[in-house]
């Protein structure tokens, strides 16, 4: 009997122990990187560990904090996150196909990121960018204080979302209103006289203005990623082996 009880004991506390173990390593992916069950968790924690760059006197720290764009690693310590800004992307090869009948929400591409500003003071200084499926997040990069800045300067509301046309270089605050997407530029764009610093316009007035660039920027896109296919392709073929070795020159 007591044989019998010691080891129903050690197979329950074998699966504790297992249990235990698994739980240990919910936090991490496969790649070892930490994740956690909500964005905010996620950027929260980057912050906590931002904090102890304040705490040392470490000349390394103080390069890593104006490098994310802080002064100092001083000013680090009063740190706190601003309001989120979920990203969307907007591709050149339905940007470039893009009509007046087009419905423009279609083409926002969601990248299952959002930015956290960073603020000191009330300042923006610095962002985190957090990346998940809904079931588990991380931080996929830090810094950006030109973008954070410039997200702050138009006073973003809790409405708002960034909206990404990289290939163009153009960035907007996009928000929805009376059932159409609404897009203000948070840049200057000298190569998009229509579209003005934090003029809010729509998107059915905007994605034709620059419907012939993106179209013009994606066809030279393919031209050059099939060239690079062609000479890809050119390199990796393999060479003829002649029948008979030729003779050695006397």
């Amino acid at each position: 009997m007591r044989f019998l009880v010691k080891a129903i004991l050690a197979v329950v506390m074998g699966v504790c122990f297992m249990q235990a173990a698994a739980c240990a390593n919910l936090d991490r992916d496969r790649s070892g990187m930490r994740v956690f069950l909500t964005p905010e968790q996620a950027a929260q924690s980057a912050l906590d560990e931002l904090h102890k760059l304040g705490l040392t006197k470490d000349p390394s720290d103080e390069e890593f904090a104006k490098d994310l764009g802080f002064v100092s690693s001083e000013e680090v310590a009063g740190a706190r996150l601003g309001s989120p800004l979920r990203i969307w992307n907007v591709p050149l090869d339905g940007l470039r196909e893009f009509q007046p009948s087009s419905e423009p929400s279609t083409l926002l591409v969601d990248t299952h990121s959002i930015i956290f500003p960073i603020l000191v003071k009330g300042e923006a200084r610095s962002s985190f960018t957090v990346t998940g499926d809904g079931k588990s997040w991380r931080i996929t990069e830090k810094g950006s204080p030109k973008l954070a800045r410039k997200i702050q300067r138009q006073h973003p509301s809790s409405s708002n979302f960034l909206v990404l046309i990289t290939p163009l270089r153009l960035q907007f605050l996009g928000d929805r209103k009376d059932g159409q997407l609404m897009l203000a530029s948070i840049d200057e764009t000298p190569h998009f006289k229509e579209i003005l610093l934090g003029r809010e316009r729509s998107a059915h007035e905007v994605f034709p203005e620059i419907s012939p660039l993106a179209k013009n920027v994606y066809e030279q896109d393919q031209r050059i990623r099939q060239i690079m296919n062609r000479e890809g392709a050119r390199m990796e073929s393999p060479r003829p082996i002649p029948d008979k070795a030729p003779m050695p020159m006397r």
